[in-house]
């Protein structure tokens, strides 16, 4: 026994049949990462009891919840899994469906050996940042009902992860209502609302469920300061539409918004250098037909 090396722990999910449990025969999967804080987070309550006394009585145990972030490459070799966490659908395309999957998530020790398992998890949030000369990642925002901690592996026959297809900067191209738009940085937020405060009695402090909420979707574009018509639909407040496309090899990532709201831009001057128009955005819904939903991925 001796200390868990980083490099050595992998993370392991699975797709629950029912919230909160282990699936009759597990089918895990590790999925590359870079990072991750899942913890299980327990809220201590402080008695206010006088006892004749000044120390403070003993706290008592309140509710608990899985609590996270898991960060790891975009790349397209594996991201139909960290899709399938966000979006629920099992392969292309990726959209807004009125249920998410939840999982089983294991971070395993093996140098201990001790293995963390996670149930009842869902993708409360997925982000992702385009810029240059950095790896470019992803981020699930992670809400779990429950941890467990055991001597063995969840699925100690998991699926290893693919080869890893890397997205650079370099393989991107941005399009605004059609037009080509250089792009010098981009945001992009995808918040799930997922209710995380239905502790009931019967479940021993932990959720009850976990429903889904209002999906949401945000972010920012920074871009040179070398035309006014972008400028120009933010401040008239006019619909557009961006599609954001990774082409690596033979293999192309699309992420389309089909209808947008620009926000009003920045276009501050810190000096010589050229200078930058930064806008904020928003997606929503509201044609519901060619629109699939306010937010659609394609791999192919």
């Amino acid at each position: 026994m001796g200390q868990q090396r980083g490099w050595k722990s992998t993370l392991v999910i699975d797709p629950e049949t029912t919230f909160g449990a282990d699936p009759a025969t597990p089918s895990g999967q590790i999925i590359p990462i870079d990072v991750h804080s899942l913890k299980l987070q327990q809220t201590l309550v402080v008695p206010e009891t006088m006892k004749g006394r000044r120390d403070q009585s003993a706290p008592q145990a309140g509710t608990q919840v899985v609590q996270g972030d898991i960060t790891g490459p975009l790349e397209l070799g594996n991201l139909g899994f960290v899709l399938e966490m966000a979006f629920g659908q099992a392969s292309s395309p990726w959209s807004v469906a009125d249920d998410q999957a939840s999982f089983v998530i294991e971070d395993t020790l093996p140098d201990v050996p001790k293995f963390i398992k996670y149930n009842g998890c869902k993708v409360n949030s997925l982000g992702l940042n385009f810029v240059p000369n950095q790896e470019l990642q992803y981020k699930l925002g992670i809400i779990g009902q429950k941890q467990t901690a055991g001597d063995t592996a969840y699925d100690a026959s998991a699926a290893a992860a693919a080869a890893i297809v890397p997205v650079t900067f370099n393989h991107l191209a941005l399009s605004e209502g059609g037009n080509p738009l250089p792009m010098k940085a981009m945001t992009l937020n995808v918040e799930m609302g997922l209710d995380a405060e239905q502790f009931v009695t019967g479940a021993g402090g932990l959720l009850g469920a976990l429903g889904e909420g209002l999906v949401k979707v945000s972010g920012q574009l920074t871009l040179l300061l070398d035309s006014y018509a972008v400028w120009t639909k933010a401040v008239a407040g006019t619909e557009t539409s961006l599609v954001l496309v990774a082409t690596v090899g033979a293999q192309v990532l699309t992420i389309t918004l089909s209808e947008v709201r620009l926000e009003q831009p920045t276009k501050d001057l810190q000096g010589p250098k050229g200078r930058l128009l930064v806008l904020p955005y928003q997606a929503y819904f509201d044609d519901a037909s060619p629109d699939v939903s306010l937010i659609q991925v394609t791999l192919a």
